[in-house]
């Protein structure tokens, strides 16, 4: 149950917004919330002491951000239901078609799927010994889009990902 219809006893999409997030949680580890509390326990929990249940680390850290998302303590940092449905069916989109899925901003219009080399670069050339240099990843990113440099190099941090951490 969120928080503020524990509290003030308000009801709006903001709630459903907030169990759809746990209900989420749910079907990714297979577990029930907070089953070692007891239901007045968990209540208290979640309204003072912001407790949510933890992450599972074998999900897709995408479907993490969005059950964080969903869950947040604050209603109107939660997204509206028609921008999660566009998050899902862009997450449904990467996994048909084997792309990386990556968080995504809420509210998200769904842009069509870029290519992920610019036209023309199917020449294949050797690299130099040791690899491309690091300026061979900032050419990828300006010319291909930051989602080819991602699949270059997963090592570069998501700004999307800090950006909903914060």
């Amino acid at each position: 149950m969120a928080p503020e219809m524990i509290r003030d006893h308000r009801c709006d999409r903001k709630v459903d917004v907030y169990s759809f997030g746990l209900v989420l949680w749910e079907l990714t580890t297979c577990l029930v919330p907070f089953q070692d509390l007891s239901p007045v326990q968990a209540a208290y929990a979640v309204t003072n002491a912001g407790a949510r249940p933890p992450l599972s680390p074998s999900c897709p850290p995408a479907i993490n951000t969005l059950i964080e998302r969903c869950w947040s303590a604050k209603p109107e940092k939660r997204p509206e239901f028609k921008d999660i449905v566009q998050v899902l069916e862009s997450y449904d989109r990467c996994l048909r078609e084997g792309l990386p899925l990556l968080p995504l901003p809420l509210p998200l219009p769904l842009p069509a799927p870029a290519p992920l080399a610019p036209p023309g670069a199917g020449e294949l050339r050797p690299l130099p010994p040791g690899g491309p240099a690091p300026a061979a990843a900032a050419t990828a990113t300006a010319t291909a889009g930051a989602g080819a440099a991602r699949l270059a190099d997963r090592s570069i941090q998501d700004p999307i990902m800090q950006a909903y951490r914060s």
